[in-house]
């Protein structure tokens, strides 16, 4: 079937970093980092087997990833 379509994808990503100097040869960088922001769910295509009436162009599952956030400390030397 490939004229069925299913929904678009929005999605956000978002990294802060902070670089902090310690002496001259050591930095730390604080790193901030977040996934899917908005947390918009990404569904997954609709049903494509013809002889399954029931499901046949309906969504039935949601796919992607939840919103992910992670912070870390990065120690460059």
């Amino acid at each position: 079937m490939p004229n069925l379509r299913g929904p678009g994808t929005n999605n956000i990503d978002l990294s802060l970093f902070k670089n902090f100097r310690y002496r001259e040869r050591l930095t730390a960088q604080l790193r901030g980092e977040a996934f899917n922001l908005d947390n918009h769910p990404i569904w997954n295509g609709p049903g494509t087997t013809v002889n399954d009436l029931a499901n046949f162009g309906k969504i039935n599952s949601k796919g992607g990833q939840r919103r992910q956030v992670q912070v870390a400390l990065k120690l460059i030397f």
